[in-house]
């Protein structure tokens, strides 16, 4: 919005109409109903529909141009599939019409270049899921798995490889509850079989990866022996395949967690393969080589943890491990290639304390950042270390009583900085908090709270400068969704007011940080919506070339430019 007067005034009046303007902005500013300019672009449901409840109820398409959601919005309970232009207008259904008792399950994907998008639906019969893909702006869908045998189906968990070429999937279609793994062209043509034959009751597991380089898929099954569960590397477009792991003692097998390297060079995983009950981590080249291990000598009682994490530039592990005391969690971290012994990041912690699971290695690789009561048992600190190993520092201020750092923290992309909720306020208030990855002055980032009311969520977006969060703020338990920069403290609520007893959920940034969208019950109790807000009004404020122009936030975040 602009606001001209017609005659440049000379220095005088100047400062007068500079006064003048910046009290009609704050006079337009005094509403907080609009914050943000919310718009839905679900299409209107009938009176039972509802956007599917959950974070995976809807999906941004990578070069955030389109929505796809999951709703009943045409018929209560038949759950179909969506897409609509970020920026609103009519939705496209994207899936065929479906049997009777048929609906598209959760868990759809969009391909990673943003043309089509993978879903699994009981679509032709009931009760028979099978996987389909469709392009994203609508069309005739095309049938991904060879049609399953009597009782079959295509599990959810598939993957789509990160050229957007190809869909791996895990199914019994060939022999009912024989599950086997499958590649296809994304749109469509031969289903090939990537296992070998199994034995009597082997299986597949849930738990398979694909390359980043798109060049293998990694997996685990009881493939040569039945309950002996080892990892397998086999090439995306099948053959070549590689068992990793040596062979397990007898009762030993891996777990159902592996990680491949951000450089497709290596597998990392564990396992109980040298001695029985004792779970250790180890890696090997992805396309098969010298296994080794990485978590030094174990004892009984001893283990690596699950959650294990490879830093971003592939060289080194880092995971959680009793392997000092049996009693106490500690933090680890070792060169990736299994050359060099394991570096212990953190302190050693009081009596009764240990070092969680969930922490994080920063994206330029140089630190790891986890949480545990280290200091004083019971009260829970941040802290970050050298991936490398070195000094670890506390990130949060001293903490008293039962006050903790809770889990779900982030670093921002440019590895500066580390947003987390805690009560180190007030005991039993959650909020939300920026600190420096080195340390330094933890700064709040959400307005003051209401009496009871706590910061729910958050989620920052790509660039990590911007961070959004749900609190109920102004008015307990209404829980409304907030904007601020990462590194200071200015909120702005982006939903419109919310009826009584309604809510925001599960919010996400669009990948180029412009937009955010969220589900909400925003116009009707209990319906729930999808709705977008345009933040870039918000935080990009306009150019302005004429020299007696400015631009000036009001209070409800919009931008107003005055001419003078």
């Amino acid at each position: 919005m602009i606001y001209r007067f017609k005659n440049k005034p000379n220095k005088i009046d100047r400062l007068t109409l500079t006064i003048f303007a910046l009290l009609l902005v704050m006079q337009i500013g005094t509403s907080h109903a609009s914050i943000g300019e919310p718009y839905q672009v679900s299409a209107e449901m009938g009176p039972t529909g509802d956007v599917f409840f959950a974070a995976d109820g809807y999906s941004i398409s990578p070069a955030s141009k389109f929505i796809v959601y999951l709703a009943d919005q045409d018929a209560d309970n038949v759950y179909e599939l969506f897409s609509v232009a970020i920026t609103g207008g009519t939705p496209t259904k994207l899936n065929a019409p479906l049997t009777t008792g048929g609906d598209v399950q959760r868990g759809f994907k969009i391909s990673p270049d943003g043309s089509r998008v993978v879903y699994q639906a009981d679509q032709q019969s009931n009760d028979v899921f099978e996987l389909y893909s469709v392009p994203i702006t609508g069309g005739v869908p095309t049938k991904l798995n060879a049609s399953p045998t009597s009782g079959g189906d295509v599990y959810s968990g598939f993957q789509i490889s990160s050229d957007s070429t190809r869909v791996v999937y895990l199914s019994d279609q060939n022999v009912n509850n024989v599950n086997e793994l499958y590649s296809v062209p994304i749109t469509g043509g031969t289903s090939l079989k990537l296992n070998t034959p199994l034995p009597t009751n082997g299986d597949v597991e849930f738990d398979f990866l694909i390359s980043p380089d798109n060049s293998r898929v990694v997996y685990i099954a009881d493939q040569e022996n039945d309950n002996v569960l080892e990892i397998y590397s086999v090439l995306i477009g099948g053959g070549g395949i590689q068992k990793l792991n040596t062979t397990p003692i007898a009762n030993g097998d891996l777990e159902l967690d592996f990680l491949i390297s951000p450089d497709s060079n290596f597998v990392v995983f564990r396992g109980d393969i040298s001695s029985d009950g004792i779970i250790e981590l180890f890696s090997v080249p992805i396309a098969g080589g010298t296994q080794s291990k990485l978590s030094g000598s174990l004892s009984t009682n001893q283990e690596v943890s699950r959650g294990f994490q490879i830093s971003p530039d592939s060289s080194r592990v880092a995971y959680i491990s009793n392997q000092i005391s049996s009693s106490k969690a500690e933090l680890f971290s070792v060169g990736i290639d299994g050359m060099t012994m394991p570096i212990k990041l953190n302190p050693t912690p009081p009596l009764n304390g240990n070092i969680f699971t969930g922490f994080a290695i920063s994206p330029d690789s140089g630190k790891v950042v986890y949480r545990g009561d280290q200091t004083t048992n019971g009260t829970v600190d941040i802290h970050s270390a050298p991936t490398i190993g070195g000094t670890a520092i506390r990130l949060n201020p001293l903490l008293t009583g039962d006050k903790r750092v809770l889990d779900g923290f982030s670093i921002s992309s440019d590895s500066a900085n580390v947003i987390y909720r805690a009560d180190q306020i007030t005991t039993d208030t959650n909020e939300l908090f920026s600190v420096p990855i080195d340390g330094g002055t933890s700064l709040r980032l959400n307005a003051n709270l209401i009496n009871n009311g706590d910061v729910i969520d958050f989620i920052a977006n790509n660039a990590g400068n911007n961070v959004a969060y749900r609190a109920d703020q102004t008015l307990d338990q209404e829980v409304n969704l907030y904007l601020t920069p990462a590194t200071s403290s200015a909120p702005v609520r982006l939903n419109d007011a919310l009826p009584f007893g309604s809510s925001t959920a599960f919010a996400k940034f669009s990948n180029d940080g412009r937009y955010i969208a969220y589900i909400a019950d925003n116009d009707i109790f209990n319906q729930l919506e999808l709705y977008v807000v345009d933040l870039e009004s918000i935080i990009e404020p306009p150019v302005v070339d004429d020299d007696m122009c400015f631009p000036i936030k009001a209070e409800n975040a919009k931008i107003f430019v005055i001419c003078l």
